[in-house]
């Protein structure tokens, strides 16, 4: 292992260190831990989903293990070994916890708008389901209704996948607009910024009000 230290006069390091220091902060607010032992997997779980799951805007939209793939086959001599994805922690029965769910409009609804509600529990093994909804919009949605009123609870993990979809939408030009945000997910989203940076004007009390603010 080649032990390198932060460049001289490159603060964005710093920068980034304390982003990841402040996610595992999130991760530690936002669980009740039963013993030492059950922090420790959490904290695992969360290590695991970072660096195979979560992709990176420092790496180009790639997760940290694809970033050390490509470098491998790019400089295979500075590798002793070659990186390989490693298996989750128990991710299927995290997954059962968070479903998604499309919802039908009225027929007097925009047609550039879709509605998706999100239930249950936004945890790691679940980010999946979440970078999936882009994949499947129509072709001439606009504008993309995320109804909250039944995700009881999420996590860093679960926050960095609604960001991850936040830019995948701006980047096709579609809107996100989030309704019936419960509490611990609302405090989580203020807490991060995330709030901030969608706007007051795309969070709102329900999907009527989401639909008005679409159509305006």
């Amino acid at each position: 292992i080649e032990h390198r230290l932060t460049r001289v006069r490159r603060p964005q390091t710093n920068g980034m260190v304390e982003r990841f220091n402040g996610r595992i902060a999130e991760v530690l607010k936002s669980h009740h831990f039963v013993s030492g032992e059950d922090l420790q997997r959490t904290l695992l779980r969360y290590a695991w989903l970072y660096n195979h799951h979560l992709p990176q805007a420092a790496l180009n939209a790639r997760t940290p293990m694809q970033a050390m793939k490509d470098w491998h086959r790019t400089h295979p001599h500075m590798f002793h070994k070659r990186p390989y994805d490693r298996p989750g922690f128990d991710i299927y029965r995290m997954s059962t916890l968070f479903r998604v769910e499309a919802v039908a409009l009225p027929a007097d609804a925009p047609g550039t708008v879709q509605v998706i509600t999100l239930y249950g529990s936004l945890f790691f093994g679940a980010v999946a389901k979440v970078e999936a909804i882009a994949q499947h919009l129509r072709p001439n949605t606009q504008v993309l209704v995320l109804d909250m009123q039944r995700l009881i609870s999420m996590d860093t993990t679960g926050l960095d996948a609604l960001q991850q979809l936040h830019r995948s939408l701006q980047r096709r030009g579609v809107r996100l607009v989030l309704c019936h945000l419960n509490e611990q997910p609302r405090g989580l989203m203020e807490r991060s910024g995330f709030a901030a940076e969608l706007g007051a004007h795309n969070i709102v009390p329900d999907v009527r009000a989401a639909l008005a603010t679409a159509a305006a």
